[in-house]
């Protein structure tokens, strides 16, 4: 053993020989020297030196070497204290400080520092040139587990590293295992870790659970790692620095070399620099590789940088992947500058990575390429105006003469920036966006040429923004299934959209949908061409030519099918005449009958709307004929010769609507398509929409329920209100039930619609279905209840000492149509009614009193028609509604014993129901309705022929009339469509007159007997029933005089029971017709 004092030597005989002793070397020279061999140091020593002026330049604390022997130092633990590592702390004004200095000439030479070692370093005075706490060179070896190095270096200190590597000949490297390591380096000048290797060589460095501080104003970099170099980290690296955290380079590589290169399973990143720099070539960053350095970090990383893009690849063959999973994202957040940026050549890979770019320090961009190559899949893109908006966000991805490629499923946002640009490329930039993104912003093609950006989106992808091109470029956008535009700017140029089936495209935001209060129509134009396939989405206030809506200009060529549902946003539906118009397009439509079709049913208040085409517009329209008529409509037959009320001018053998001396449809005295004698596309014979083989009741030579002789004022060639000089739909003799005052087209608050006219939609027959049966379902009259039909006649309990309970069963068919006859509707309806006697009294057996208590369950089903559908779908809807009541009886009886005289019934119930709507393609739609009906039947008996042998048989005949209340109302409902419905025309009286002839085989009841009946009956209505949609009052039609026919029989079947039935037919005018069938008992039992 060599010693360079007797001093040390004693010193180093005393560490290493008496284990127990825990020792100090303070100010020797170099106090561990090198060309021991193998030599064992016990953990808990302390090396301390404090040199002043140029005494012992350069300072090592350990240094081993392989210049006469290969070194191996290593450090035992103490078993006495249970120390596994030792300390080195140095400090000197001037030179060169190592704690650990390991230079392998002729082999190896290695360091074992076991574990939990400390190297301390630090500067007196304006400090030494450099400081190393590990430096290896040429070939060596060192390794420690949870190391600690913290140097400080002086204002004069030029080189200050925490681990410097130089492979020499063979790999340098070193290894920090353990639970943790750290390195804290403050200096102006510096790397925590530094590796190079040369030609045949390399420098490798292996950490676990690695933290790295760097602190100063110069160029302090986490990891430096130069050519032939390679960095391993497992667990979590956390690095906080002034500068790049990670660099890789690999410039002016000649054979044999690589470039540096660094692995790490998760990196926890934060840099900060004083000032922001836009200049491409400052190469600064989170993570950073030039030349063709590479770095690849795993899953559940953070990089947080101020003034300093995130991840940065510059020059041909730099690469760096940043990839998360889907467990555990990435991120990147940024304070000014960019996300990532792959600049001259350089590659990044982006995969499950959050990138977020505030514009505090400077403006950012989310991630770019300038002249590099990006690929990203998975990644969530959001960009932000600066606090006090000095910095603003350029675009959340940019490609400047660049490639950037999006795959998976991306989000992209600048939402919260001025400008909000999602994507943006100039001077020959490509973006190109695939599968599944969010897209929150606007597509802009920058200055220069030769820029483009590809769009091919699936998978509930969704683009909220427009698209620009400034200069030559070019933005193709494909949405598949799945796929939805939302625009929201007026002008979106592109050079062409693509919408696949099951793509959608919305004119604006659909939170504006169903606000009126909110909603502004907006007119977006596409300068570009359009293939359809897909669904557009139109925002609409539904009423007449007027109304505000969303409207679509296509300045290119129009291919494909493509679908137009139309969102009504408080519209109250009206009368149109030449429609709502909706898209026009500029361009060559391919096949216009398919260009754009309507997708469901459209309606509003009353009124069902369709979808036309005129020349190379589309409109809505609530007439029930537009360009053409539905395929469900009659034409009307050319008459063979002139019909003598066919106004002169016109000719049979014409176009239906044309004269022969004019262009088809037009009159050269009236308006272009019109005809002062016939609404536009009718008969002259005939009203519009008629057939001029003349609806029953109707007159050939006048309009249905117009009338032959003319009344004073109206004109026997026109249609009933309407006025040959006057355009159609106008009189200047104002029409019955117009107001002057009103603006044409417009409507007054509540008016039935025009017959034949415009369409209604079924749903107005299935709500006025609903109305009616509220009314009428429970209504019943003495018979139906007491005894069949005979209950005055059957007597009372003269020993008071019967009970009775009572039961009615009721089934029946209904048919209506409304006071337009466009909607027909059938119904089936059930009702069950129960009830027995409270209390009765009997006065000398001439007055007799009832009082009794019932209830009721029913419900019933309806189906109404359209007579016109549109291309949208079949004008059909359900109606359902179920109900219960509950209510009580009096009944007075003049004169029980002799069977004959007046009687009198009274009764009241409380009724509620449950409704529902369906209609065809739309949601179903739930109401309530309640009220109260009430009935007062008055009506005597009087027998026609006394019984004889000869004719066994009693006639008897009761005239009867009954007042009956019908007060259930619907509660107001506000429809999906924004159509607000209520009952109309409501507290009804109903009237009901008529007489009852019945044949008795006994004139007491006796067991087993059948006796029949025959009832006729006029039954009045004061009111039509109706229901309001919006301003539009639909009625029913035919209901307000009915005749009903009734037939039945009764029978005693024992002293107990007693059946009835009877079967009704009930037939009004516009053929209301109603058949319905009853069933009756009556079970009587004693009580005490």
């Amino acid at each position: 053993m060599l010693l360079k004092s007797r001093i040390a030597m004693a010193l180093l005989a005393t560490i290493y020989c008496v284990p127990s002793v825990a020792a100090e070397i303070w100010n020797e020279p170099d106090p561990i020297p090198s060309g021991q061999g193998n030599l064992e140091i016990m953990g808990g020593l302390t090396i301390r030196a404090d040199v002043e002026g140029q005494d012992r330049i350069p300072l090592y604390g350990i240094s081993v070497s392989s210049f006469n022997a290969r070194d191996y130092y290593r450090v035992i633990p103490n078993i006495e204290n249970g120390q596994t590592g030792i300390t080195i702390n140095l400090s000197a004004a001037i030179g060169t400080i190592t704690g650990v200095n390991v230079k392998g000439l002729y082999g190896p030479a290695s360091v074992d520092l076991g574990s939990g070692s400390t190297i301390l370093v630090t500067s007196k005075d304006e400090g030494p040139t450099e400081i190393y706490g590990i430096r290896l060179a040429q070939q060596g070896n060192v390794q420690g587990d949870n190391l600690t190095i913290n140097l400080t270096g002086g204002r004069r200190t030029n080189v200050i590293t925490g681990i410097s590597i130089s492979g020499v000949n063979d790999q340098s490297s070193v290894t920090l295992g353990g639970e943790w390591n750290k390195i804290v380096i403050e200096g102006n000048s510096g790397d925590a870790i530094y590796l190079i290797g040369q030609r045949g060589s390399t420098a490798e460095l292996n950490a676990n659970n690695l933290t790295i501080e760097t602190k100063g104003s110069g160029s302090n970099h986490g990891f430096n790692v130069q050519n032939n170099s390679v960095v391993n980290l497992t667990g979590t690296t956390t690095i906080a620095s002034e500068s790049t955290a990670i660099w890789t380079v690999g410039n002016s590589l000649s054979y044999g070399q690589s470039a540096g290169k660094v692995f790490a399973e998760q990196v926890k990143i934060t840099t900060t620099a004083s000032t922001g720099n836009p200049n491409i070539d400052s190469e600064r960053a989170g993570l950073l590789a030039s030349g063709k350095g590479q770095i690849k970090v795993g899953a559940g990383s953070a990089i947080t940088t101020a003034n300093m893009p995130g991840v940065y690849a510059i020059e041909t063959n730099s690469l760096i992947h940043y990839k998360g999973t889907q467990e555990q994202r990435n991120t990147i957040t940024v304070s000014g500058q960019t996300g990532a940026t792959a600049a001259k050549q350089g590659k990044i890979v982006l995969e499950n990575v959050d990138v977020i770019a505030k514009a505090e320090n400077y403006d950012v961009v989310g991630i770019r390429a300038v002249a590099g190559i990006l690929e990203a899949a998975n990644i969530n893109v959001s960009v932000e105006d600066g606090f006090n908006k000095k910095y603003q966000s350029v675009a959340a991805v940019r490609s400047r003469n660049g490639m950037i490629e999006l795959t998976g499923d991306n989000v992209i946002d600048a939402s919260r920036a001025k400008n909000r640009v999602a994507l943006l490329a100039d001077y020959g930039g490509a973006i190109t966006v695939d599968d599944q993104a969010m897209i929150t912003g606007h597509i802009h093609i920058g200055k220069g040429s030769g820029s483009s950006i590809r769009l091919d989106l699936a998978n509930g992808s969704v683009l909220t923004g427009n698209t620009h091109i400034e200069e030559n470029g070019t933005i193709n956008m494909r949405f598949n299934e799945g796929s939805r535009w939302i625009m929201t700017e007026d002008k979106s140029s592109l050079t062409s959209v693509t919408l696949k089936r099951g793509s959608a495209l919305y004119l604006q935001s659909p939170e504006n949908f169903n606000n009126n209060n909110t909603f502004k129509p907006v007119e977006r134009t596409i300068t570009g061409n359009f293939i359809g396939g897909g669904t557009l989405y139109f925002n609409t206030v539904l009423g007449d030519d007027n109304s505000a809506t969303d409207r679509l200009t296509i300045k290119g060529d129009v291919e494909g099918k493509s679908l137009i549902v139309v969102n009504n946003v408080g519209g109250q539906g009206a009368e149109t005449i030449e429609g709502i118009r909706l898209i026009t397009v500029e361009g060559k439509v391919a096949k216009k009958d398919e260009a754009f079709q309507q997708s469901g049913r459209i309606g509003a208040g009353a009124y069902e709307y369709e979808l036309i085409s005129k020349d190379n517009q589309w409109y809505l329209s609530s007439a029930f004929c537009g360009d053409d008529c539905p395929v469900d409509l009659p034409q009307p037959e050319t008459p063979e010769k002139p019909n003598p009320e066919t106004p002169e001018g016109s000719n049979p053998e014409t176009p239906e609507g044309s004269n022969p001396e004019t262009p088809e449809g037009s009159n050269p005295e009236t308006p272009e398509g019109s005809n002062p004698e016939t609404p536009e596309g009718s008969n002259p014979e005939t009203p519009e929409g008629s057939n001029p083989e003349t609806p029953e009741g109707s007159n050939p030579e006048t309009p249905e329920g117009s009338n032959p002789e003319t009344p004073e004022g109206s004109n026997p060639e026109t249609p009933e209100g309407s006025n040959p000089e006057t355009p159609e739909g106008s009189n200047p003799e104002t029409p019955e039930g117009s107001n002057p005052e009103t603006p044409e087209g417009s409507s007054p608050p509540v008016m039935p619609p025009s017959p034949e006219k415009n369409r209604l939609r079924a749903e107005a027959g299935s709500y006025l279905h609903n109305q009616m049966l509220a009314n009428n379902l429970f209504v019943m009259n003495l018979a139906d209840r007491e005894m069949g039909e005979f209950a005055y006649l059957e007597g009372s309990n003269e020993q008071n000492n019967l009970h009775q309970l009572w039961i009615r069963m009721a089934g029946g068919h209904l048919k209506f149509r409304d006071q337009s006859q466009q909607l027909t509707t059938t119904s089936d309806y059930y009702a069950l009614q129960f009830g027995g006697l409270l209390q009765e009294w009997v006065n000398d057996r001439k007055n007799h009193y009832r009082l009794g208590l019932m209830g009721s369950i029913g419900n019933a089903y309806g189906t109404t028609n359209g007579k016109y559908h549109t291309k949208g779908g079949v004008n059909r809807s359900q109606s359902h509604l179920t109900g219960q009541s509950i209510g009580i009886y009096f009944t007075y009886y003049a004169d029980e014993e002799s069977r004959q005289g007046a009687y009198l019934d009274t009764w009241v119930q409380h009724n509620w129901f449950q409704n529902s709507v369906e209609p065809d393609g739309k949601p179903t739609e739930k109401y309530n309705s309640r009220g109260f009906t009430a009935s007062l039947e008055s009506g005597f008996s009087l027998r026609l022929n006394e019984l004889t042998e000869a004719f066994p048989y009693q006639w008897y005949m009761q005239p009867h009339i009954q007042l009956t209340y019908m007060g259930v109302r619907m509660k107001g409902h506000r429809e999906v469509n924004g159509t607000y419905v209520r009952s109309a025309n409501d507290d009804n009286a109903q009237v009901k007159l008529g007489v009852r002839f019945a044949l008795s085989p006994y004139a007491t009841a006796q067991p087993y007997d059948i006796k029949g009946f025959a009832d006729l009956s006029w039954i009045s209505n004061s009111k039509d029933f109706g229901v309001s949609l919006d301003q539009t009052v639909v009625e029913s039609k035919g209901a307000k005089n009915i005749g009903e026919l009734k037939v039945g029989v009764e029978g005693t079947v024992n002293n107990n029971i007693n059946l009835w039935g009877n079967i009704a037919v009930l037939k009004g005018g516009n053929k209301y017709r109603d058949t319905r069938v009853v069933l009756g008992l009556k079970y009587f039992f004693k009580y005490d």
